[in-house]
């Protein structure tokens, strides 16, 4: 793959971040949430407080990756003069 210009890298970068946070996530509810669980029996209100902090913390992971995405296809436009420029003949 080749490599030309900070797009290319800030999306690659976004890749290993999402994939690296994808991989963290299935390792913790495979192996270490089912041993919590086993081991504290959680009232319903817990049960919804976790959904809620897993839920709060994916929106951040989301917004991270959109702005990376944007970032990477903004990061070579060039500055315009004016947001619209005059149409031809009008001026």
């Amino acid at each position: 793959m080749q490599m030309d210009g900070p797009p290319k890298l800030l999306a690659l970068l976004k890749q290993i971040v999402e994939q690296l946070l994808s991989l963290l996530t299935m390792i913790a509810c495979i192996y270490w949430l089912p041993n919590v669980i086993y081991k504290i029996i959680p009232s319903p209100a817990a049960v919804e407080n976790s959904y809620f902090v897993l839920f709060f913390f994916e929106d951040f992971v989301f917004a991270l990756v959109i702005i990376l995405l944007v970032g990477a296809a903004f990061i070579e436009r060039g500055a315009q003069d004016e947001a619209f420029p005059p149409l031809p003949g009008t001026i």
